[in-house]
């Protein structure tokens, strides 16, 4: 049996092979909203559709999964949200947020027949799960309008797939985040 140190992991997260950001965190000062996770896609008007945004440098979201109790607490590596999680409570969508007081959301992983995983079953440092918010819905992945952004939700849209690179196993969260930035 591994000890909750031994589940815990450092990775690098895109959804279906996008890159991952935040709606504001290129906007000074932040616009309300701006810690809302996305992805880095933008509306095409021509073909109606989303597509990725050509950049040298893609934004990348790492994210320390520390295991907790049979899940998992995801902190946020990737400046401008450094030492925040990802948090959703049941009205909002997925989104960078302090803890407050002992309170984060915890995540299950679970693999593509939506069974309840953990690192013990990624035996590659290349993964595809999902998630799960712990005893509720599984995320989802939603375009919004008028703004034309995807967000993440449990409620609504399809099921989001996400993808792992582990860059650290049997990690302790890092004092310094510049690494990763």
């Amino acid at each position: 049996m591994s000890t909750n140190r031994e589940r815990s992991f450092i990775a690098q997260v895109r959804c279906d092979e996008i890159a991952m950001t935040f709606f504001g965190s290129d906007r000074i000062p932040p616009s309300p909203g701006a810690n809302i996770i996305s992805t880095f896609e933008a509306y095409n008007p021509v073909t109606e559709s989303m597509e990725p945004l050509g950049s040298r440098n893609p934004p990348i979201l790492t994210l320390y999964f520390e295991y907790i109790d049979n899940a998992y607490r995801l902190q946020i590596l990737t400046r401008p949200y450094d030492k925040q999680y990802v948090s959703k409570n049941s009205g909002t969508t997925l989104m960078a947020s302090p803890k407050i007081g002992g309170g984060t959301t915890l995540f299950n992983l679970l693999d593509s027949s939506n069974t309840l995983i953990t690192l013990d079953d990624l035996s590659s440092d290349n993964a595809t799960i999902h998630l799960q918010i712990r005893h509720a819905g599984i995320i989802k992945k939603a375009l919004g309008t008028p703004i034309y952004k995807y967000y993440f939700h449990d409620a609504i849209g399809d099921i989001a797939t996400f993808n792992l690179r582990i860059i650290e196993r049997n990690a302790l969260a890092p004092e310094s985040v510049d690494t990763y930035n």
